[in-house]
């Protein structure tokens, strides 16, 4: 799968990226970390609420037609063929 943004929100994207490499975090988790700490107060990512909100709606769109797993979905659903 291709996905092409602008440049802006690829350099911010980046950025939160590398925040996420140093913390030790996925990018994932970095953004959850993020807006769970401090749901209502600025990002502090070198950007931008507005770029923030941004990514994030660019990335809401790229999950708009995945679906979800299901609700009894475990680990050894993963690894049960090798644990």
């Amino acid at each position: 799968m291709t996905i092409e943004v602008d440049d802006k929100i690829a350099d911010l994207m980046r950025k939160l990226q590398a925040k996420a490499i140093q913390r030790g975090l996925s990018f994932a988790s970095y953004l959850q970390g993020i807006v769970e700490a401090q749901p209502d107060a600025p990002v502090n990512c070198d950007c931008s609420v507005a770029e923030f909100d941004l990514v994030m709606t660019e990335i809401g769109a790229l999950t708009a037609g995945v679906q979800s797993l299901p609700a009894g979905f475990t680990r050894a659903d993963i690894y049960g063929d090798h644990d």
